[in-house]
């Protein structure tokens, strides 16, 4: 629930940006957010070494950035 206005805000610039006819941009959005998404993945369950439990806690910190659908 905390996620939910950063959820909201992207989805709603993305819509806009599409309806504008810019959908090139979106897609660099989305595609930046997944390799931030993989990323911390990485960092999280190994330089950290938190395994699973790095995975499972990680989606609350990359909220703000683009919705990567993980």
């Amino acid at each position: 629930m905390l996620s939910a206005p950063a959820v909201l805000i992207a989805n709603v610039g993305h819509g806009w940006l599409r309806g504008a006819h810019d959908a090139r941009t979106p897609m660099y959005i989305a595609t930046a957010g997944a390799a931030a998404n993989v990323a911390l993945d990485y960092v999280f369950i190994y330089p950290l070494g938190m395994g699973f439990k790095g995975r499972r806690g990680r989606p609350s910190l990359h909220r703000p950035l683009p919705p990567s659908r993980s």
